[in-house]
């Protein structure tokens, strides 16, 4: 948490409508709360960046990653795009785009099997 601003925010992208997963955080205990989830429910088995970018305050990174969802054991690989803004030296935004609804199906399949 010592590399965010006080007035972070942590997103998710997507429909909250849509997924359960899209959620944004605009605090810091909120966004505590929300990475400690994160780390929690999935393992990351391997990550492969394709390619990153930065632009003044901006850094953007696309890669793959294998994660495992910890409540089934299920695998997963899929691309995520994270877009980052910095303010002296400190994250002021975090946005991650992944794939919602392979997430969802695996949360779902999880779901029935109890």
């Amino acid at each position: 948490m010592p590399f965010f601003t006080a007035h972070s925010t942590f997103q998710l992208a997507g429909s909250g409508n849509a997924s359960s997963i899209a959620r944004a955080s605009d605090s810091l205990a909120a966004i505590r709360d929300h990475v400690t989830e994160l780390v929690r429910t999935w393992s990351w088995k391997k990550m492969e960046i394709y390619n990153r970018v930065i632009d003044g305050d901006t850094a953007a990174v696309r890669y793959q990653l294998t994660a495992v969802f910890n409540p089934s054991g299920e695998l997963i690989t899929t691309e995520i795009v994270d877009v980052v803004k910095v303010s002296e030296r400190k994250v002021v935004e975090f946005h991650q785009f992944v794939d919602t609804a392979a997430i969802e199906r695996i949360v779902a399949r999880a779901r029935a099997v109890k």
